[in-house]
C-alpha cells in the first residue's frame, strides 16, 4: 500500500501545483489582490458543497451489498465520519457572518453551477459503482491543507483577518489531519482488487478537477460582481471594511 499511497500523493502534488500556478482565483490570491468579497463568495460555495458531505457520505452504506465483518467496518467509518463532518459548513458560515454578511441562511444566494455539478458528482460516487470510490474524495479533502497553506496565509495577511475569521481553513484544517490518518487506516484494511485502487484514484483526480472548476467559477462570479454586471450580490457592499 505504500506504493499506492506514494502514487496518489505524486499525483495530489502534480495537480495542486498546476492548480494553484494557473487557475486565476489562486493567482489573484497569491498574487495579493484578493478582497473581502472574494473571501465572501469562496466561502458562500464552501457551505454550500460542505452542507452535503455529511448527507453523501452517510449513503455509502446503502451501496455495499454484503454485510461481511470487513464491510461492516467500512459502513462504520462512512457513519461515523458522516457523524463526524455534521455541522463543518456552519464554520463557513460563522467566518462569512465575520466579515459583516449578516444573512440567514435560508437568504444565502444559491450554490453557483460548477458547485452543484460538485455536490451532485458526490452523491452519484456515494451511491454508485465501487463503495470505496467515495475515499478518494476524502483523501484529498482532508489533506489538502499542506497544500492549500499559501493560500491561507495570503488571505488572512492580505485582508488583515483573525483565525477567527478563517474557522472553516484553520480549525478545520486541524481537524483533518486527524480524519486523514483514519482514512489511510481504512483503505490499508479495505482495498484488496486494483478495481478499488482505480476507482479511489479516479474520484480523487475528477472530484478535485471538479473543484479547481468550481474556484474558477467563483473567480468569474467575483469579476461580474466587481464590474457591476451581477447586481444579486449587493449585501456585500456592507461588509466591514
Amino acid at each position: 500500500m505504500n506504493d499506492y499511497f506514494s502514487e496518489l500523493n505524486g499525483i495530489l502534488t502534480k495537480t495542486w501545483k498546476t492548480y494553484l500556478g494557473n487557475n486565476p482565483f489562486f493567482k489573484l490570491v497569491l498574487d495579493g489582490e484578493i478582497d473581502r468579497k472574494l473571501y465572501a463568495l469562496y466561502l458562500i460555495e464552501t457551505f454550500h458543497y460542505t452542507s452535503h458531505n455529511t448527507k453523501n457520505q452517510a449513503i455509502v452504506p446503502r451501496n455495499i451489498q454484503i454485510s461481511t465483518p470487513k464491510n461492516i467496518q467500512y459502513m462504520k467509518y462512512c457513519l461515523h465520519h458522516a457523524f463526524e463532518e455534521c455541522g463543518h459548513e456552519l464554520m463557513a458560515y460563522h467566518d462569512l457572518k465575520s466579515i459583516g454578511v449578516n444573512l440567514a441562511l435560508e437568504e444565502l444566494p444559491k450554490p453557483l453551477a460548477k458547485t452543484e455539478e460538485l455536490i451532485q458528482y458526490l452523491y452519484k460516487v456515494s451511491e454508485n459503482g465501487n463503495p470505496l470510490q467515495r475515499l478518494g474524495y476524502s483523501y484529498w479533502a482532508e489533506s489538502s491543507y499542506k497544500y492549500f497553506a499559501p493560500v491561507i496565509s495570503a488571505i488572512k495577511d492580505k485582508l488583515n483577518l483573525k483565525n477567527s475569521n478563517l474557522t472553516f481553513l484553520v480549525a478545520h484544517g486541524e481537524i483533518d489531519d486527524h480524519h486523514f490518518k483514519e482514512i489511510m487506516d481504512i483503505m490499508n484494511s479495505q482495498i484488496t482488487t486494483e478495481d478499488d485502487k482505480e476507482s479511489i484514484k479516479d474520484v480523487m483526480i475528477k472530484s478535485l478537477e471538479m473543484t479547481n472548476s468550481m474556484l474558477e467559477d467563483i473567480y468569474n462570479l467575483y469579476q461580474d460582481v466587481k464590474s457591476g454586471e451581477n447586481t444579486n450580490y449587493k449585501f456585500l457592499e456592507l461588509m466591514h471594511a
